[in-house]
């Protein structure tokens, strides 16, 4: 009986070493044969294979079917707040549509009509070429201030001007704030007032003519910032920590109290007193000439 056994598994094991040779992937059924004597089961490649008079062919999926979901697991830790996105300004056009005293009465207007600035909703006044005298509706001169995030560019120096009379003044009190893209002009009794800044607001492409720019008392953590611009006369109050950082402009003066206030000078020429490199406020000059 048992050699009997043997020559009956070897047609099995035939077939499986051709499948083997001739086969790559795993078929998708597995075939057997079953004895009917005794239920000895054997892998064939085939179940024409079997022999029927002994054997009952078989066949089962090599993959079995989809069992029931499983209970879901625990939610995972937060994982870490991504960066803030950007707020993008509104933008707001001033056109120049008529005289020069309508085109700075319009940005006046302009300006007061926002009320609801912030570090999320930041505002652009967006000038076209022309002038604009800081004048109110009335003719009377007036002052640009500007609300905290709410920044004015122009057309570019020479193409767009803003016009101060008369001890008018571009300000800006809280800040921060942007200007750029514009000259501004006027009888040497207007000024750009920067004062009491919260933040780093910025002056760049900027040419001033017959203005002067005014710092007023600031907080320790407050920088004003020139850029690629020039002013005739740069002053600044007695009031501590006025933080002005130059970079690629030009004037003929520049004051500073020595009072503690700091600045910093990128290439400066002939400055008089010590210039701090490291920003700290122990800047002692009094007047310093030149261009950065």
């Amino acid at each position: 009986m048992r050699p009997t056994r043997s020559l009956g598994l070897l047609p099995s094991l035939l077939a499986s070493l051709a499948f083997a040779q001739g086969k790559t992937t795993p078929p998708t059924l597995i075939s057997a044969c079953v004895g009917k004597f005794g239920g000895l089961t054997r892998i064939v490649a085939s179940t024409s294979l079997c022999d029927t008079r002994l054997e009952t062919p078989i066949q089962w999926n090599q993959q079995g079917i989809q069992g029931p979901a499983g209970t879901p697991g625990a939610n995972g830790a937060p994982g870490p707040q991504g960066p803030a996105g950007i707020a993008l300004p509104h933008i707001i056009p001033v056109l120049s549509t008529a005289s020069s005293t309508q085109y700075g009465s319009a940005l006046l207007t302009a300006v007061n009509s926002i009320t609801d600035a912030s570090a999320t909703n930041p505002y652009l006044l967006l000038l076209d070429a022309g002038s604009y005298t800081l004048k109110d509706q009335n003719g009377f001169d007036a002052d640009l201030k500007l609300p905290p995030f709410v920044s004015v560019k122009g057309a570019g120096p020479g193409v767009t001007t803003i016009v101060a009379l008369n001890g008018s003044a571009i300000r800006f009190t809280s800040g921060p704030n942007t200007l750029s893209g514009f000259t501004i002009s006027g009888d040497f009794t207007g000024q750009v007032h920067a004062t009491s800044l919260v933040g780093a607001s910025y002056i760049s492409d900027v040419q001033a003519a017959g203005v002067f720019l005014y710092l007023g008392a600031s907080t320790s953590n407050t920088s004003l910032n020139l850029r690629d611009s020039s002013f005739f006369y740069a002053t600044s109050s007695s009031s501590p920590s006025v933080n002005l950082f130059i970079t690629g402009s030009q004037f003929t003066v520049l004051q500073v109290p020595g009072d503690g206030s700091a600045i910093c000078l990128a290439d400066y020429a002939q400055p008089v007193g010590p210039v701090p490199t490291n920003c700290a406020p122990t800047i002692q000059a009094s007047a310093v000439q030149g261009k950065s």
